[in-house]
């Protein structure tokens, strides 16, 4: 069975194109795409930094700081 193109970006590394603040959503790229994106721990993630994708809920994504 095929992931779907949403399931394949689960662990992918994405870039911060509007930061994303504590209950806020942002938006990041990844593969060419954007994609609105809150943070898992609510904390500020600044434009410019790589997230990992932890979750997709609906049309957002679920991320936290790459390390």
């Amino acid at each position: 069975e095929s992931k779907t193109n949403v399931d394949s970006l689960l662990g992918e590394i994405a870039t911060v194109t509007k930061e994303i603040l504590p209950d806020e959503r942002g938006e990041v790229k990844v593969k060419g795409q954007y994609w609105l994106a809150v943070s898992s721990d609510n904390c500020l993630i600044e434009s410019g930094k790589k997230v990992s994708i932890l979750a997709i809920e609906g049309a957002k994504l679920i991320v936290k700081k790459y390390e």
